[in-house]
Protein backbone atom coordinates (compact mmCIF):
# COMPACT_ATOMS: atom_id res chain seq x y z
CA UNK A 1 0.00 0.00 0.00
CA UNK A 2 1.09 3.28 -1.09
CA UNK A 3 1.34 6.01 1.45
CA UNK A 4 0.93 9.51 1.27
CA UNK A 5 3.76 11.54 2.72
CA UNK A 6 4.03 15.43 3.94
CA UNK A 7 7.66 16.19 4.24
CA UNK A 8 8.13 20.13 5.61
CA UNK A 9 12.05 21.01 4.26
CA UNK A 10 14.67 19.01 3.44
CA UNK A 11 16.13 20.94 1.25
CA UNK A 12 18.98 20.51 2.54
CA UNK A 13 21.74 17.39 1.89
CA UNK A 14 19.71 14.96 4.60
CA UNK A 15 16.34 15.80 3.38
CA UNK A 16 16.94 15.89 -0.18
CA UNK A 17 18.33 12.14 0.35
CA UNK A 18 15.25 10.91 2.51
CA UNK A 19 13.08 12.55 -0.58
CA UNK A 20 15.08 10.64 -2.67
CA UNK A 21 14.80 7.36 -0.71
CA UNK A 22 11.18 7.66 0.04
CA UNK A 23 10.14 8.64 -3.67
CA UNK A 24 10.99 5.20 -4.50
CA UNK A 25 8.09 3.29 -2.69
CA UNK A 26 5.52 6.49 -1.50
CA UNK A 27 4.08 9.17 -2.96
CA UNK A 28 5.68 12.56 -1.23
CA UNK A 29 4.72 16.21 -1.23
CA UNK A 30 7.44 18.10 -0.37
CA UNK A 31 5.94 21.14 1.41
CA UNK A 32 9.24 24.20 1.82
CA UNK A 33 8.89 27.44 2.55
CA UNK A 34 7.52 28.89 -1.01
CA UNK A 35 4.56 26.73 -0.40
CA UNK A 36 3.66 27.16 3.68
CA UNK A 37 5.31 29.70 5.91
CA UNK A 38 5.99 28.11 9.33
CA UNK A 39 5.41 31.13 10.67
CA UNK A 40 2.14 31.59 9.75
CA UNK A 41 -0.56 29.89 11.27
CA UNK A 42 -3.40 30.68 9.31
CA UNK A 43 -1.32 29.08 6.03
CA UNK A 44 -0.43 25.48 8.14
CA UNK A 45 -4.37 25.62 8.56
CA UNK A 46 -5.31 26.38 5.32
CA UNK A 47 -2.73 23.62 4.04
CA UNK A 48 -3.81 20.42 6.03
CA UNK A 49 -7.77 21.53 5.58
CA UNK A 50 -6.46 20.82 1.50
CA UNK A 51 -4.60 17.87 2.53
CA UNK A 52 -5.94 15.58 4.45
CA UNK A 53 -5.17 12.40 3.05
CA UNK A 54 -1.70 12.64 3.96
CA UNK A 55 -0.82 9.46 6.42
CA UNK A 56 2.40 10.33 7.48
CA UNK A 57 3.79 14.06 8.35
CA UNK A 58 7.91 14.31 8.43
CA UNK A 59 9.41 17.87 9.50
CA UNK A 60 12.48 18.76 8.63
CA UNK A 61 11.87 22.25 8.82
CA UNK A 62 13.81 24.31 11.10
CA UNK A 63 15.52 27.99 11.29
CA UNK A 64 18.79 28.52 12.98
CA UNK A 65 20.79 32.15 13.04
CA UNK A 66 24.33 31.88 14.69
CA UNK A 67 25.34 34.84 16.42
CA UNK A 68 26.58 36.34 19.32
CA UNK A 69 22.83 37.85 20.45
CA UNK A 70 24.57 41.37 21.21
CA UNK A 71 25.34 41.23 17.36
CA UNK A 72 21.83 40.11 15.99
CA UNK A 73 20.06 42.84 14.06
CA UNK A 74 17.04 42.55 15.99
CA UNK A 75 17.84 39.89 18.27
CA UNK A 76 13.87 40.10 19.69
CA UNK A 77 12.74 39.80 16.17
CA UNK A 78 15.08 37.38 15.62
CA UNK A 79 14.72 35.20 18.65
CA UNK A 80 10.80 35.46 18.02
CA UNK A 81 11.38 33.73 14.17
CA UNK A 82 13.28 30.92 15.60
CA UNK A 83 10.80 29.93 18.16
CA UNK A 84 7.84 30.78 15.53
CA UNK A 85 9.11 28.41 13.10
CA UNK A 86 10.81 25.71 15.48
CA UNK A 87 8.27 25.53 17.95
CA UNK A 88 5.02 27.41 17.20
CA UNK A 89 5.22 26.18 13.90
CA UNK A 90 5.84 22.72 13.97
CA UNK A 91 3.00 22.50 16.79
CA UNK A 92 0.93 23.58 14.70
CA UNK A 93 1.51 21.10 12.14
CA UNK A 94 1.39 18.14 14.29
CA UNK A 95 -1.93 19.54 15.92
CA UNK A 96 -3.60 20.01 12.21
CA UNK A 97 -2.67 16.30 11.36
CA UNK A 98 -3.69 14.64 14.21
CA UNK A 99 -7.14 15.17 13.58
CA UNK A 100 -7.27 13.54 10.31
CA UNK A 101 -5.00 10.97 10.96
CA UNK A 102 -7.09 10.01 14.07
CA UNK A 103 -10.35 9.53 11.44
CA UNK A 104 -8.74 7.94 9.25
CA UNK A 105 -6.97 5.00 12.02
CA UNK A 106 -3.04 5.32 10.86
CA UNK A 107 -0.54 8.25 10.81
CA UNK A 108 3.03 8.59 11.59
CA UNK A 109 4.84 11.85 12.53
CA UNK A 110 8.55 11.93 11.59
CA UNK A 111 10.48 15.06 13.73
CA UNK A 112 14.12 15.64 12.86
CA UNK A 113 16.05 18.48 13.54
CA UNK A 114 19.75 19.33 12.76
CA UNK A 115 22.56 17.74 14.74
CA UNK A 116 23.80 20.76 15.71
CA UNK A 117 21.36 20.52 18.21
CA UNK A 118 23.66 18.73 20.24
CA UNK A 119 26.45 20.43 20.16
CA UNK A 120 27.81 23.58 21.90
CA UNK A 121 28.08 26.39 19.38
CA UNK A 122 29.16 30.41 19.97
CA UNK A 123 25.41 31.99 19.61
CA UNK A 124 23.32 28.93 20.35
CA UNK A 125 22.84 29.50 23.92
CA UNK A 126 18.66 30.24 23.07
CA UNK A 127 18.00 26.75 21.30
Amino acid sequence: MSRTILFFGGTGGLGSQTISHLQESYSIQSVGSSVVDLNDTNQIQAYFRQNEQAEVLILFSNYNYNSFIHKYASAQQELKHQLDVNISGITTCIAECLPHMRRNGFGRIIIASSVTVDRNEIGRAHV
